[in-house]
């Protein structure tokens, strides 16, 4: 799966790499994992990845407004309290559409291009997300030469 994260149970804090190409299917079949996740559904932080998502692949608006709709589906309100944080680099125009069409339940969320900005803003240690999202990156290669 183009999409792995994890969740930190002692900090609240949820981090999640996208990579390659990531369709709408995907992107369904990651917020079923994680509206099944109770780690998930505590986090008060969450950090998601875009750099590394193909720059040629980057979602069109009907699809960020589809992936919108779907993660309201499963979260609605639920996420009020999270702090959201989306790093996108080249997928920055897509991810701040993305966080308009949630912002009435998810009203801190935002759009960066710099991972130490987000993380500055999200009150994280930049240190320790770089090493969980190389750790991440790392299992995601993993898989691939199993």
């Amino acid at each position: 799966m183009p999409i792995t994260y994890h969740c930190d149970t002692t900090t609240h804090v949820t981090v999640s790499l996208w990579r390659g190409r990531v369709p709408l299917e995907d992107i369904t079949s990651h917020l079923d994992v994680l509206a099944s996740d109770p780690d998930f559904v505590s986090s008060r932080v969450l950090l998601t990845d875009l750099r590394d998502i193909a720059s040629n692949e980057r979602p069109t608006l009907e699809q960020v407004e589809r992936a919108a709709q779907e993660f309201l589906r499963r979260f609605g309100d639920t996420m009020t309290a999270l702090k959201w944080g989306i790093v996108a680099r080249h997928a920055f125009l897509e991810a701040s559409a993305f966080e308009e069409r949630i912002r009435e339940h998810v009203a801190r969320a935002l759009a960066f291009n710099d991972l130490g900005t987000a993380c500055v803003w999200l009150g994280v240690d930049p240190t320790q997300i770089e090493k969980t999202i190389d750790e991440l990156r790392d299992g995601a290669a993993d898989e691939l030469r199993a």
